[in-house]
This record gives C-alpha cells, sequence and structure tokens, in this order.
C-alpha cells in the first residue's frame, strides 16, 4: 500500500462512479454499535475541505486496529481490504444522488504494525450556497461486516472550517480538529480563501460550561464570550505552522470578515485522563454543591477523589470497581462526542456518562434517537438529540430536555451513589 502522504496529496481523483439509485431508509437500522467501547469496530473521522466554487474534498480516516488483516500465504505480511462508497445529497433531498463513487482501499502490513492511521478521500461535486448530506458505506471485506455513517456541511463562501485543513507535524491530516498542546501543526489554507490577518482567540477549557440536567428548561448556550485572550495575530499563507501551549477551545477569527473556524487544544494521552485532577470535574454530575466545593478545595487530589468515591459507596472494592466504570465512561465520552468542547461535557457525553451505552440508536442525517430498553417497555427511556450548527461548529448535537425526565435522571444518579454501576 502506498504511504497516507500519497493518498492525501493525491485527493483520490482516480474513482469509479456507481450507477444512481434511491438512498437506503436508515430511520430502522440500529447503530447502536457506534458507541460501544468494547467491540472493534470501524469508527471512522471525516473533514471536508473546500478546493473551489465545484469541488469539496471528503477525507476521512481509519484506525488499522479496527480493521481485521489476515496473513498472505506463503508471506509474513498481512493484508486489509476496505471497499468504501459515499453518496451525495441535498439536505433538503435526500432521494435524489447528486453524486457517487466507490474506492478499495488495501493496506499491507508486517507482524505487530497495526496501530496507526489510515486516510483517504474523495472528491465531491458540491457546489456553493448549498447544504449536503453524505452517506458513507464502509465494508471491511475480511471481516465480512459493513457500517454506515453520516456526514453534513455547508459550502459557503463565507470562512468556515471546511476553507482551512491541520496537519500534524509527520504532515498527515487531523480530521477531527483537535491538536496536541506545545506541538507543531499546520494549517493549510483553501485556495478558494484570500490571504487575510487572522486573530488566535484562546477561550480556555471550559467555555460553555457542563451539560445541566436532561430535565433542564435551557440547554449549552455556545455562543462565544466576548471577552477574550488572544493568543496570536497571523498572516495565513497556504501552509502556516504554529504551535498553542495551552489546552481549551481556539478561535480563528479573520479581521475583514469576522468569521473563522475553531480547534481544540488537547493533551497528548486525550482522550484519555492523564492526570488525576482531570478526575475532578466529572463528579459534578453526581455530587452535591457541597460534595463539590469540598473536593475542589483539597491540595492533594488523589486524596479527595479518593474520599469522594469511598464516602459514596462506603466500600474499597466497591468504589475501584464503579470509579473505573464511571471515569471508563467519561473517556469513551471523550472519544466519540468531542467537538468544540470535550465529549464529556456535551449533551451526549452527559446522557452517555450517567445511563450508559443505549441498547439502540436510531440515526438520521440530522438527528440521533437513543433507547435504554425495548421500545415497547414501559420503563423504557428515550432521549433525542438534534444537530444544530453554532458560531463554533457545524456538528453540534443538542439535546431536546423534557421536565419528564426528572424522575428518571435522580433514579441514576442515586444509583452512583448508592455505589451501583447504573
Amino acid at each position: 500500500m502506498k504511504s497516507p502522504q500519497h493518498y492525501f496529496y493525491l485527493f483520490f481523483f482516480a474513482l469509479l462512479l456507481f450507477g444512481c439509485n434511491s438512498s437506503n431508509n436508515t430511520s430502522n437500522l440500529n447503530f447502536a454499535y457506534k458507541y460501544d467501547p468494547e467491540p472493534s469496530i470501524i469508527r471512522p473521522s471525516f473533514k471536508i475541505f473546500h478546493l473551489s466554487e465545484n469541488k469539496s474534498n471528503l477525507y476521512f480516516s481509519i484506525h488499522s486496529k479496527d480493521v481485521l488483516y489476515t496473513k498472505i500465504f506463503n508471506d509474513t505480511n498481512y493484508v486489509s481490504h476496505l471497499k468504501i462508497r459515499y453518496k451525495l445529497f441535498y439536505q433538503d433531498d435526500i432521494k435524489t444522488i447528486l453524486d457517487s463513487a466507490t474506492y478499495q482501499m488495501n493496506d499491507t502490513t508486517s507482524e505487530g504494525n497495526f496501530d496507526k492511521k489510515l486516510f483517504g478521500g474523495f472528491t465531491l461535486s458540491a457546489l456553493n450556497s448549498q447544504k449536503y448530506f453524505v452517506e458513507i458505506r464502509i465494508r471491511d471485506i475480511n471481516r465480512d461486516l459493513n457500517i454506515v455513517e453520516f456526514f453534513n456541511f455547508t459550502k459557503s463562501e463565507s470562512i468556515s472550517d471546511g476553507h482551512f485543513i491541520l496537519l500534524d507535524s509527520s504532515n498527515f491530516p487531523i480530521l477531527e480538529s483537535q491538536v496536541h498542546v506545545n506541538k507543531n501543526f499546520k494549517v493549510v489554507r483553501s485556495p478558494w480563501v484570500d490571504k487575510d490577518n487572522f486573530k488566535l482567540n484562546h477561550h480556555g477549557t471550559n467555555t460553555f460550561g457542563l451539560a445541566p440536567p436532561p430535565f433542564s428548561e435551557v440547554g449549552i448556550n455556545y455562543e462565544l464570550p466576548k471577552q477574550t485572550k488572544t493568543d496570536q495575530v497571523i498572516l495565513f499563507t497556504d501552509t502556516t505552522t504554529l504551535t498553542v501551549k495551552e489546552k481549551g477551545l481556539y478561535h480563528f477569527i479573520s479581521d475583514s470578515t469576522d468569521r473563522g473556524f475553531c480547534f481544540l487544544a488537547v493533551s497528548p494521552n486525550y482522550p484519555k485522563l492523564d492526570n488525576i485532577e482531570q478526575f475532578i470535574a466529572p463528579t459534578r454530575f453526581i455530587s452535591t454543591q457541597k460534595e463539590y466545593d469540598k473536593l475542589t478545595s483539597y491540595t492533594n487530589s488523589k486524596e479527595g477523589i479518593d474520599e469522594f468515591w469511598l464516602s459514596i459507596t462506603n466500600d474499597f472494592k466497591r468504589a475501584k470497581q464503579v470509579l473505573g466504570t464511571y471515569y471508563g465512561r467519561v473517556e469513551s465520552s471523550n472519544r466519540f462526542f468531542t467537538d468544540v468542547q470535550e465529549g464529556w461535557q456535551t449533551d451526549r457525553g452527559l446522557i452517555y456518562l450517567i445511563f450508559g451505552a443505549p441498547s439502540t440508536i436510531f440515526k438520521g442525517y440530522n438527528n440521533e434517537k437513543w433507547i435504554y430498553g425495548e421500545e415497547s417497555n414501559m420503563l423504557t427511556i428515550s432521549f433525542s438529540f438534534k444537530r444544530i450548527e453554532t458560531p463554533t461548529s457545524t456538528n453540534t448535537y443538542i439535546l431536546e430536555r423534557n421536565p419528564t425526565y426528572k424522575s428518571s435522571w435522580y433514579k441514576a444518579v442515586d444509583n452512583w451513589r448508592q455505589g451501583r454501576v447504573y
């Protein structure tokens, strides 16, 4: 297999076009596997990059450890076989296919070298001033496994994240818009965007606050605060190299248009929790104000964390088990739901952390419905999330809050506080 750099810079122009037919109705498909941390399932990342008024590249990455490699006969190497197909629609007409293509992606590697990312992409015929929906189907041929993914984007001349793409120090694309602190990265400007001065504003690590409980009248406010710290002023060339020193949300704003794009600076081990201080904030969902104030006052954070979990479980062995599950869900939320804030801070992260992975997920191009239990059971709980476009992101999901969730919420929280995993 050719190197990831080769795939990235060729933009995958050699594509085999398929004939058009109606898109499958996805409302009856169960997407619960997407947020199950246990199985090795293909979980691709996507990024749109606008090349011109009528062309855009859709890049994707897949982790090799989520793909099945089989040994070649009489050879020391292993090979994977993926078949990737996309269909492009307008968001307001998901029956008419505008563009479609397929790509065969093979990788050959030696034994023990399965920890890497595989990169690919398609060039889409996407016109200006339109909203698009992409259905991507990926088949792991060796495993005989198929997955379906959806991706949405708006094509506009107004500066947005689609006009820039981040590269790491090895020139691999960073599709999740997450960079590591104190490490060089590059910002590639679309040829569709004029050179301009950009302010790089730093908004800290808790810009939007934590998600309120699901029965609250209001949710997260994704408006950026007006009082910000300008980190740098940059004149973007075609490719600009940067480094940031502090974690948190960064926002590039054009001097001439007051438009821009965001990225999140995280620790090198993200989405994992790499220091004890990161264990404190997620307890806010299950702690009282008094308990949380006490926890944050400890000079020794580990001592405070240990005391908190022992105080609500009254048993060291049980505390260890419950603590492991709780923070495992924090890390899974970071992996699945990170956008312009850490995943556990989002609405989906809130529900995932307290209630766990749902048994059923119905997913449309603009929404998700999570179901806990059997649909016909009166005790079943369901949560609906809607994708919205905010000043900082086009892929933010907000929970449809309802006062009827209050009893379910407190029942789940009480279970955690009694030392039982919910």
